[in-house]
């Protein structure tokens, strides 16, 4: 990881990590399977009514959920090795 000359990590470079890009990719992943969960169900499941309590619904919120989290362990990650190198 670069540094600028004052010793801190400018917004191109910190943008440029494969690490903050996956974060990106993941969290924005992780949104729309959150948001798009019931219309995804509906379609799986071909009715109008979807139950809070449905399999298809639960896990695709669980999903998207994950990947959130995941994308913001990647960021205390990066931070963390920011901080040390």
């Amino acid at each position: 990881m670069l540094l600028a000359e004052s010793g801190t990590i400018t917004f191109g470079e910190a943008i440029s990590d494969p690490l903050i890009i996956c974060t990106i990719i993941f969290a924005a992943i992780g949104i729309a399977c959150v948001l798009l969960a019931k219309k995804i169900t509906v379609v799986v499941r071909k009715t109008k009514d979807v139950t809070p309590n449905d399999k298809v619904f639960v896990g695709m919120r669980v999903a998207g959920l994950v990947l959130i989290l995941l994308g913001f362990m990647f960021m205390l990650i990066w931070g963390a090795v920011g901080i040390a190198g």
